[in-house]
């Protein structure tokens, strides 16, 4: 596991950056995160993060509805999804290691820290959080409220901006070197955020349990918007502390990160969120694909 370092604020003038990164097919993210658009007006997007595991049976359906709501027009520029391989039996591999049954071990720091936090001992897979916002009384979601609790949200206004201003990889040593700008675009009514920065691979074919398969064990699925790690840690570090003026932009300096050699590098993307330190809610959220 990489070591989390402090991050760097520094106060920065607003600018604009234009231009996005294409993504060979068949996958890749969505909202390419390649600049803001004007402070005023700025609409907030969704993260859905979605609680998954290669042995748990109704994941790949969950999956597919998550995949249906970034293929509708009016949904997908602004969701962004993130699949959260969590616990030892539903994300974990099975012995003997190396046999190519269920090698892959998905699971995260983050994603066990969240779980410990938000998903019961002994609850089920799967279950998702919608910027971590309530819905119905809950926190976390079955995927069968996700579509209704994302439509909630979608079209709101936003309290901040954000979006890459550098993200650059070393092909030769696999260093991963990102920035990322937060420009305060409401008021901020003095509540604390914090930004967290996911390493997400796209694509990884594997093994994956599905009850409306058959057979029921498929042994070349392949694994969507997976969660490796995070540039940052689970709870990230304080970026805004609620008393910046709007028009405000600081920058995030993050510290380099050396990708995994096992890790497919044209599938790999950031993903940066900032949410209320007090309240966990997701305000803004974006992604970016590693060049």
């Amino acid at each position: 596991m990489t070591m989390k370092r402090p991050l760097h604020l520094l106060a920065a003038l607003v600018v604009m950056f234009t231009g996005c990164d294409i993504v060979e097919e068949p996958y890749g993210p969505s909202n390419t995160g390649g600049g803001p658009a004007p402070v005023e007006g700025v609409r907030r997007r969704i993260l859905l993060e979605d609680f998954t595991g290669h042995r748990c049976i109704y994941c790949p359906e969950a999956a597919t509805i998550a995949q249906q709501l970034e293929a509708d027009p009016a949904i997908g520029p602004d969701l962004v999804v993130v699949a959260l391989h969590v616990t030892d039996f539903f994300a974990g591999p099975v012995p003997p290691i190396g046999d190519g049954y269920y090698d892959n071990d998905f699971r995260t720091e983050a994603g066990t820290t969240y779980t410990n936090l938000w998903l019961p001992p002994g609850s089920g897979l799967p279950k998702g959080l919608v910027n971590r916002k309530p819905y119905n009384g809950a926190m976390m979601l079955d995927r069968f409220a996700w579509d209704a609790a994302v439509n909630e949200q979608l079209g709101q206004p936003a309290l901040m901006d954000l979006w890459f201003s550098q993200l650059e990889r070393n092909a030769s040593t696999g260093v991963v070197n990102a920035k990322v700008k937060v420009s305060v675009a409401e008021d901020l009514a003095g509540a604390e955020h914090k930004l967290v920065v996911y390493l997400v691979e796209d694509s990884i074919v594997g093994w994956q349990s599905d009850a409306n398969a058959s057979p029921s064990e498929i042994p070349d699925y392949v694994h969507r918007h997976v969660l490796r790690d995070d540039l940052t840690s689970a709870w990230g570090d304080v970026v805004l502390t609620g008393s910046e003026p709007v028009g405000d932009t600081l920058e995030v300096v993050l510290p380099p990160y050396t990708l995994n050699t096992a890790w497919a590098p044209t599938h790999l993307y950031l993903v940066a969120y900032v949410y209320n330190s007090a309240t966990y809610e997701v305000m803004q959220v974006v992604e970016k694909h590693i060049p």
